[in-house]
């Protein structure tokens, strides 16, 4: 039972908020860490959980050119992941979520452009309590006023040879410095007569002939015009000889893992054995790598689960073989699985795309014989799917590109053949009948355009889309087509000159086909056309997607609309009958110590009037805080977001029928349906982070609350509505302890209440873990034990304790997993236990 988790009611409310529109992911982002704490990084899906296929976190160092791969767990209610110590380095960290679907989709955070401009993460160093005494005097000697001065170069943690140094700070940012006061120092080494000092720019070229290759520390000092003494500036770079240089024409990279879990849920036992390798290299100015995923439940009888990928990126030409996610084209293909062939050409203002492969392969389903008319029914079967596309561009990737695109989705009618899997099929005495879905066929050709400027500062990309679909290709070709209600044969109007056989390879049509364009006919056969209403056009899918990071505003703004009759096989993702505007700031203060997220969207359905019976609309405002002030002082986040939904119904329908129960007095029952919606949710999550030094030891004090409303605003609801008002209020309390250099101690409590109309349920939550570390780490084991109350509607007790080890020596990783859980309902009384391993090995 899934809801007795503490934040079922969360998952609840965002999904009944984000029913009317599309998926999405619900992300707090990671603003800052810190090396003395772990990182873990959650995210709710707002839609059914079934209909996810995978979901991973990709995250790297900054400055590194590749992501690594962290599978998020699933715990019921939230999925979340924790980050490996080895990509938390002083750099930076970036990262990435990507949910896959069942249905060939993704969903993923950041929500545009994930891959490119990833969510980044500020290393905020030792917070004030963390460093020793001596350093906290000679800091707070120093000064804690911010000076706003930037880095240019050489950036924190960056590998330079010796011929490359030159040290560059702006202070464009920090107007009140005096320059007369002015240090800049190098290891220790007062080089400030050799600095040019300038109101914007200080710019430093050392001598480099007495510095050693290996780590060098810069510190600049300066005060304001005032007296008051900024806080040093300190960063470090690291010195790479020439000789080292050559090291760079081949690297390597992977990751091999094996794994095992089982589990025993109420009798039911479950196990799996997975193996995975990750494999990335280079050699000069060619990328290499390979993925495989092998897992003991891989069946005919579903799409695959194992999964295998190679790849090779060069200069001129990148190839994808096997199990791959093309990036083709936003409303046509973009991030579903594909198993064949990718390949990019690019020359230099010409590039071409081309994939080709199978979405879906072919499922058998169930079968039964109907002996009184010697006939075999087919159900549950899934015809293997081809996709075939390309995308020529032009222009330079890097600025102005103009592309083209055509892909064609098609269901393989042969691929389900009874004779060739029911072993009884007699060909000459049996018939048989495919009672499920039916075979179609999709074509999508669209154009577009990507606009980038200014270091990437401003871009703008469009993708437009219009389809062709059948929804029965079952009996092929044929020369007959429909319009609404009418069939007619399409000679009739293109003249004898015309086969539908010429085109049956590209698209096959008969009167299952949807028409594309705006048009009708009338009894005599006159096509009346309308291609002037850009609206009117049943088929038609776009996108726009305009970003700005300018004066530090991060600035969004997307404007996608999908018609109703618009069909992407390729892309089963993308919701129909749906437009939607969005624009976003992200906002950057105080030298980046504070970050004001705004953002105001909206969507609608029935675009072309007459198709449903009513418009449903929705709009969302939601604003975010992070403010992260520095050393000893709490960090916050604040968050308050609205959604609203409203559709134009405006009337109840009274239904009356005739009761079997003849009584004296009234022999009619009345029921209602009313279809009005008009609905105002909300939420406010506050979320503070204070250091502080307590009985002796580090310590971390969180404090979460969250508020969340859902009120039904339409008035004079018929008796006996359901009403779907509903209210929840969450605290929870965290501290975590250093009560030894390798011994982390968690304590947690949470307090939820929820309430509707007819019920309230309260739940209690106290959560203990003991997180120890040994030989540099290289040994950890951690302790989590878990005990939930809840009382109310919902009466049940629940016990849960989880035990983790893992032993890293020389890139090998050992990893072993305990989970223990236990609900006592008074008179029902049920058990479950879970036990994981996985080794893998690094290089």
């Amino acid at each position: 039972m899934t809801f007795m988790h503490k934040r079922f009611f969360l998952v609840l409310f965002f999904m009944t908020t984000l029913s009317a529109g599309p998926y999405e992911l619900i992300h707090s982002p990671v603003i800052s860490y810190s090396l003395q704490f772990p990182l873990y990084i959650e995210a709710i899906f707002s839609g059914d959980h079934q209909q996810i296929d995978k979901a991973v976190l990709l995250g790297r160092s900054e400055g590194s050119s590749m992501f690594r791969e962290y599978p998020m767990i699933f715990d019921g209610v939230i999925w979340g992941c924790s980050v490996n110590e080895e990509d938390l380095t002083d750099k930076g960290f970036e990262y990435l979520i990507v949910f896959h679907l069942l249905s060939g989709g993704i969903v993923s955070f950041p929500e545009l452009n994930p891959f490119t401009k990833p969510q980044d993460v500020i290393f905020r160093g030792l917070s004030e309590n963390e460093l020793p005494e001596e350093e906290i005097s000679e800091n707070q000697q120093a000064g804690t006023l911010e000076s706003g001065v930037m880095i240019l170069s050489p950036e924190p943690g960056a590998q330079i040879s010796a011929k490359d140094i030159v040290i560059t700070l702006s202070l464009f940012n920090a107007p009140d410095a005096d320059l007369n006061t002015v240090k800049i120092f190098l290891d220790g080494r007062d080089l400030t007569s050799f600095a040019i000092i300038t109101p914007e720019v200080i710019t430093l070229t050392p001598l480099t002939g007495g510095l050693e290759s290996g780590i060098h520390i810069v510190e600049l000092q300066l005060s304001n015009h005032f007296g008051a003494a900024f806080k040093p500036l300190q960063w470090s770079f690291e010195l790479v000889a020439q000789v080292r240089q050559s090291e760079d024409i081949f690297k390597a990279s992977g990751r091999a893992a094996l794994e095992y879990r089982n589990e025993m849920q109420k009798g039911v036992r479950n196990n799996l054995s997975r193996a995975k390798i990750n494999f990335s290299g280079s050699a000069a100015v060619v990328d290499y790598g390979m993925n495989v995923n092998w897992v003991s439940n891989e069946s005919a009888e579903f799409q695959p689960r194992n999964l295998y990928g190679v790849y090779i990126n060069s200069e001129y030409v990148d190839l994808e073989l096997g199990d791959i996610y093309p990036l083709f084209t936003r409303t046509a293909l973009w991030g579903s699985r594909i198993r064949g062939v990718y390949t990019n050409i690019k020359v230099k203002y010409i590039n071409l795309q081309f994939v080709k492969g199978q979405s879906l392969r072919k499922v058998y389903g169930d079968w039964a014989y109907q002996d009184s008319i010697q006939n075999w029914d087919i159900e549950k079967y899934v015809f293997a799917r081809n996709v075939i596309g390309i995308k020529p561009s032009f222009g330079s990737s890097e600025r102005l590109n103009i592309y083209v695109s055509f892909l064609q989705t098609r269901d393989d009618t042969s691929s389900i053949f009874p004779p060739s899997f029911i072993p009884d099929y007699d060909p000459l005495n049996h018939s048989y009948e495919l009672k499920g879905i039916k075979p179609k066929d999709n074509l999508v050709a669209g154009f577009g355009h990507s606009l980038i400027l200014d270091s990437r500062k401003f871009s703008w990309t469009t993708d437009f889309s219009i389809s062709l679909s059948n929804s029965n290709i079952e009996d092929g070709f044929a020369d007959t087509i429909s319009f609404g209600e009418t069939t007619f044969a399409l000679s009739d109007l293109t003249g004898s000159a015309f086969s539908t056989s010429t085109i049956a390879p590209l698209f096959i049509i008969n009167e299952n086909m949807g028409i594309p364009i705006p048009m009708g006919i009338d009894e005599n056969y006159n096509v009346q056309i309308n291609l002037k209403e850009l609206g009117a056009y049943p088929t038609l899918a776009y996108m726009s997607i305009l970003q700005l990071d300018y004066y530090g505003h991060y600035i969004n703004m997307n404007v996608k609309r999908v018609a109703p009759e618009y069909k992407a096989l390729a892309h089963n993702g993308l919701m129909g009958d749906n437009k939607q505007t969005e624009i976003s700031d992200r906002i950057r203060l105080l030298s980046n110590k504070m970050f004001l997220n705004l953002k105001y969207s909206t969507q609608r359905d029935n675009l072309i009037e007459g198709i449903k019976q009513y418009t449903t609309s929705g709009k969302t405002n939601s604003i975010g805080l992070n403010l992260m002030p520095g050393a000893g002082f709490p960090s916050m986040n604040i968050n308050m977001r609205v959604f609203t939904r409203s559709n134009n119904a405006s009337r109840v329908d009274t239904l009356v029928q005739q009761s079997s129960e003849v009584t004296s007095l009234n022999s009619l029952l009345y029921s209602y349906n009313d279809p009005r919606v008009n609905s105002q949710n909300s939420s406010q999550m506050i979320n503070i982070s204070q250091p502080a030094r307590f009985f002796g030891m580090k310590n971390t004090i969180n404090i979460s609350y969250m508020l969340s409303k859902r009120q039904d605003l339409v008035p004079n609801r018929p008796p006996g509505y359901n009403d779907i008002s509903m209210d929840m209020e969450s605290l929870t309390l965290t501290a975590i302890s250093h009560v030894k250099k390798n011994l982390i101690q968690t304590l947690s409590h949470n307090r939820t209440r929820n309430s509707t109309s007819s019920m309230q349920y309260n739940y209690n939550i106290s959560t203990y873990k003991l997180d120890t570390r040994f030989f540099d780490n290289k040994v950890r084991n951690s302790l989590n034990l878990k005990y939930t109350r809840a009382f109310g509607m919902v009466n049940f007790s629940q016990y849960t304790a989880r035990s983790d080890l893992s032993i890293i020596l020389f890139g090998n990783n050992l990893q072993f997993s305990y989970l223990f859980n236990k609900i006592d309902q008074g008179k029902d009384v049920s058990n479950s236990f879970k036990f994981f391993t996985k080794y893998s090995y690094s290089f």
